[in-house]
């Protein structure tokens, strides 16, 4: 068995975008510092000035997801952040401020957003707000699928319905001219829910989250706010 200092690093310690660096050896940095936005995976090659989280590619998707508290949204706004200052960044909010928990979760991120990025605000029609940001936008997070996806079903859309909203956004993202970086929960790795309304939102969720990971050409599980990546 190879000792330590040997050992070639696991995917997720090497650069996100897979076209470039992908046999680097990981230099002794964290991956996660416990401070939000500052997630770096650094390579030892001939040229770190190159080294990226986020490589610009038209229609280019990264899925995000992991438990509760896990990191994802601040995740996102890390990586959404990295690059010069002239891109365009937009954050697109699916939460609706029904109840004061729900006011008091979005007054938390809107506290914890850049002011470098400009916010759109669509609870339902999320496909048709992502197409007005078609040429307007570099960078896109959309946060979050998780509610999005409630709202739908709230909106009294059935389980096929929600399915292919699912698949029209992937479809859509694909065919963008920004990048786009999806937040969404993972709720499948607890106990099977005892009541029916959970046990559908988990699935529709779980199948959409599939839908758009094999859309995605990167997808990043967050653990207890490390990166993990998956694909």
């Amino acid at each position: 068995m190879p000792c330590l200092g040997q050992m070639k690093p696991p995917a997720f310690m090497r650069e996100l975008n897979p076209r470039r660096n992908t046999e680097g050896i990981a230099r002794k940095t964290p991956l996660c510092s416990g401070n939000p936005g500052r997630y770096k995976v650094w390579l030892a090659s001939a040229n770190p000035s190159r080294i990226n989280l986020v490589s610009i590619t038209m229609g280019s998707i990264t899925l995000i997801t992991g438990g509760v508290r896990s990191g994802k949204s601040a995740f996102a706004l890390g990586l959404a952040g990295k690059g010069p200052p002239s891109l365009r960044r937009f954050l697109v909010a699916t939460a609706e401020a029904l109840d004061d928990e729900m006011r008091e979760r979005i007054a938390r991120h809107r506290g914890a957003r850049p002011s470098n990025f400009e916010t759109v605000e669509e609870p339902v029609a999320l496909s048709k707000a992502l197409a007005r940001l078609d040429g307007r936008a570099d960078v896109v997070v959309i946060d979050c699928i998780t509610l999005w996806l409630s709202n739908l079903m709230m909106a009294g859309r059935g389980d096929e319905a929600v399915l292919a909203e699912g698949r029209a956004l992937a479809e859509m993202l694909t065919a963008m001219r920004f990048e786009s970086l999806l937040v969404s929960g993972e709720v499948g790795s607890g106990i099977v829910p005892e009541n029916a309304a959970a046990r559908r939102f988990a699935d529709l969720l779980g199948w959409t989250n599939q839908t758009l990971a094999r859309a995605a050409e990167r997808v990043i599980l967050m653990v207890a706010g490390c990166p993990m990546r998956v694909k």
